[in-house]
């Protein structure tokens, strides 16, 4: 991620990753930024300009002034804020797809105990046998599908990260 101090930084880090940064006056950047509890505002907001100061140092952001006003700067992302993007989003994906597989293993863990109550059922009430043996099926199908999914989840996984 970030190897150096910036202020604001968990406010930073989601301004750039979910907004395309084309010239863009620090007012643009300001609208994102909310206060977080015990911090006033004028602090806030210079500790914006400084981590805009930062960002553009490090070479994030490049700067240059507004033709309108000569007081403003005109923010616009490079290629460097553009690779650190989609390191976040490759990383988004994968723990995104590893939710995914957590879910599927817990419906899996379901299924496992539906089929034990069907079992018990059948035994128990052996005249709703025909009716069990059609949700037996049914769970089985759902069960294939689900251990499809998991395994199609689980290469994909190993493909792409």
């Amino acid at each position: 991620m970030l190897d150096f101090y910036l202020p604001c930084r968990n406010q930073f880090i989601q301004v750039l990753t979910n907004n395309e940064i084309k010239e863009w006056e620090a007012k643009e950047f300001w609208s994102y930024f909310t206060p977080q509890k015990g911090c006033s505002m004028p602090p806030l907001r210079q500790q914006m300009y400084t981590g805009l100061k930062i960002l553009h140092r490090n070479g994030y952001l490049e700067a240059k002034y507004s033709p309108l006003n000569r007081r403003l700067f005109l923010y616009s992302e490079t290629s460097k804020l553009k690779l650190f993007r989609e390191k976040i989003l490759i990383n988004d994906y994968e723990n995104i797809f590893k939710k995914e597989i957590e879910i599927l293993n817990i419906n899996l863990e379901k299924i496992d105990k539906m089929e034990i109550l069907i079992d018990e059922l059948s035994i128990t009430y052996p005249g709703l046998k025909d009716r069990l043996l059609f949700a037996r099926n049914e769970i089985k199908s759902n069960r294939i599908s689900q251990e499809m999914k998991l395994q199609t989840f689980n290469d994909l996984l190993r493909i792409l990260f």
